[in-house]
């Protein structure tokens, strides 16, 4: 594991040197030919790893060019930008400062890092195991299939996950989101890839985090018909359709002309066509009312008409 403290700075330099703007101040006239204006940018940290070695880094910037780079070892300073020679010179000449900056880097920069780890490190040292999934489809045009998969809920954010054939990573026909932030501090991404069917076998969705133990591939599956689907959901809707003019029809059954007239026959009207019957109690309600209630698609509907049959015997 590699730590760093890093702290950038950016400070706006006129040309003539010094920090803030040039005392020299070109005309209105001349502003729009005259780029007086330039940025320095300061750039240093240190790093601690676990083996124990140390590590650190200065440098400075400018107009977007690296300018001067401290070399602790040696304690010089490299200059790649000709325009840095004279400082790079005055600045090799100061070897008590130079000294002074490697202390910095290697003692007092890392002791701020164990502070700082020692403060966050519930945070920043926690792992979340990312849950993979993978959904699938066919495509109604030319067959083929897209499937989909899902890393989500995982911490630190740094995460591989990508698509293998053969054991090798594949990029042909895939896409893939970004690594996104959760409510909760974790994060999730995605990537998706398109298939011939025939060739389903040879991939896998690979992921590799700091909260696995080891990397996971997860096999891509049959996608389920649309038809089987859409057969589930029309049978679904007809057993709670009937299941429910049934109910009506008990409860119109019970609650109309109590005890019903001399004959022993009465009329019983509801919303449903079970319950817009003429029965009679004793011959033909009971039976009637154990067949409709009953609906074979329905899981435990025996169970419960059999119930329902020998209480009313």
């Amino acid at each position: 594991m590699l730590l760093k403290v890093m702290k950038p700075k950016k400070t706006r330099l006129g040309e003539k040197g010094g920090c803030g703007r040039s005392p020299y101040r070109p005309s209105s006239g001349l502003m729009s030919s005259l780029q007086w204006l330039h940025v320095i940018q300061w750039l240093y940290g240190c790093e601690l790893w676990e083996d124990g070695r140390k590590g650190g880094f200065h440098q400075y910037g400018y107009d977007g060019r690296t300018f001067l780079t401290f070399d602790k070892e040696t304690l010089t300073w490299v200059a790649p930008d000709l325009q840095a020679q004279i400082t790079r010179r005055k600045w090799n000449a100061l070897p008590g400062w130079n000294q002074r900056k490697k202390s910095y880097l290697e003692e007092i920069c890392i002791e701020w890092l164990g502070k700082y780890l020692s403060y966050g490190k519930e945070i920043l040292l926690r792992t979340e195991t990312p849950k993979v999934t993978v959904s699938s489809r066919t495509e109604v045009e030319d067959g083929m299939e897209t499937h989909i998969c899902r890393v989500d809920g995982f911490y630190p954010r740094e995460i591989d996950a990508s698509w293998t054939r053969d054991g090798e990573v594949w990029l042909q026909d895939t896409l893939h989101g970004f690594v996104a932030p959760n409510s909760d501090g974790t994060y999730h991404f995605w990537l998706s890839i398109r298939i011939d069917p025939k060739e389903r076998s040879r991939y896998r969705c690979h992921v590799e985090h700091d909260g696995l133990q080891e990397p996971l591939d997860l096999e891509l599956k049959e996608p389920t018909s649309s038809k089987s689907i859409l057969g589930l959901i029309i049978g679904c809707v007809v057993a709670a359709l009937v299941l429910a003019c049934a109910i009506a029809g008990v409860l119109v059954f019970f609650k109309s002309d109590k005890g019903y007239s001399s004959s022993g026959w009465g009329k019983s009207e509801g919303s449903c066509p079970f319950a817009k019957l003429w029965v009679n109690r004793e011959m033909i309600f009971k039976a009637s009312l154990i067949h409709a209630l009953y609906v074979p698609s329905v899981p435990g509907s025996g169970e419960i008409i059999r119930e329902f049959r020998d209480s009313l015997v």
